[in-house]
């Protein structure tokens, strides 16, 4: 690989970098026209293990505009950027998204915390983003308000609060032995 190839290849994924950077911010501060130039026109998006799909750059930006709602408060975090560019047009990278979103109901507030990873196919040219991802407070979301299938949405929250509550309970007992062990 020549210097100039290298270099190009550098520029290409900070410019994915920067792409994905705009994607984030514009999303947290609910700007649909900005959150729609970091996709391609013929982006193909899928949510839940491909079981929300959406086509093209106004389908995908209506999904997102319909689940972030004004009064939501989010941060949605992208780390360890995986990119490798394909061929001179193409780059498909791996990214660790973590997101934070508090949903106000009345006088009181949902948060949600995910996590996840996204899987994309960049065209170099056209700067274009799609990707997947899903964890089960997504999938929470998805089946409560998209589908409305409330039986699902019941069963994922009582499996994440199971998780909770196990979780708890192992901080709890793992704190007590070393508390056990210093008195030693």
């Amino acid at each position: 690989m020549t210097l100039e190839e290298r270099v190009q290849r550098l520029e290409d994924i900070q410019e994915i970098t920067y792409l994905l950077g705009k994607y984030f911010n514009n999303l947290d501060i609910h700007n649909w026209e900005a959150v729609a130039e970091t996709f391609d026109i013929d982006v193909h998006t899928e949510y839940c293990d491909g079981f929300m799909v959406y086509e093209g750059r106004e389908d995908a930006v209506g999904f997102l505009e319909s689940c972030m709602l004004p009064e939501q408060i989010s941060t949605h975090l992208g780390h360890c950027f995986q990119i490798d560019i394909i061929d001179a047009t193409h780059a498909k990278a791996k990214v660790y998204l973590e997101d934070h979103l508090i949903n106000f109901l009345g006088e009181s507030a949902a948060l949600l915390f995910t996590a996840g990873f996204a899987h994309n196919i960049y065209n170099i040219f056209a700067d274009g983003l799609s990707g997947a991802g899903a964890t089960l407070t997504v999938s929470l979301y998805v089946y409560a308000k998209e589908q409305g299938d409330f039986d699902v949405a019941f069963a994922i929250a009582a499996i994440l609060m199971a998780l909770t509550v196990i979780i708890n309970l192992v901080a709890t007992l793992v704190g007590r032995y070393y508390q056990k062990r210093r008195s030693i």
